[in-house]
């Protein structure tokens, strides 16, 4: 709206040609902004739907995940949060392994949340 008032301030006064070039764009101007923009790109969002959001899956892995919103950080916290809330994981007591005829001593075993066993 702002480019289409300056534009069309060129129009009154100026030379020819720039009354010519501003008047050109400040129509374009007015009918990108007002047209295209507050009618038909709404109203082909509106027909295409969930459509209109669709992105090839080759340019979906080439481009990075940006989290705007910090809803990624949420996620970990809250996955922290439970890690630290639940205890252990994996538990086992008289946990007895080792192949036919070779046999360990039992294993008693606790992983918090989180944690890697081997």
């Amino acid at each position: 709206l702002i480019m289409f008032f300056v534009f069309a301030a060129f129009v009154p006064e100026g030379a020819g040609v720039i009354k010519t070039i501003a008047l050109g764009l400040a129509v374009g101007i007015f009918f990108d902004a007002f047209l295209v923009r507050m009618t038909l790109v709404p109203a082909a969002m509106a027909l295409l739907g969930r459509r209109a959001w669709w992105i090839p899956r080759w340019l979906d892995r080439i481009l990075p995940d940006v989290d705007i919103e910090g809803e990624g950080l949420r996620e970990h916290q809250d996955d922290v949060d439970w890690a630290h809330a639940s205890g252990a994981a994996v538990a086992a007591e008289r946990l007895v392994v080792g192949v036919p005829g070779r046999r360990l001593l039992p294993v008693d075993l606790s992983a918090p949340a989180g944690s890697l066993v081997l």
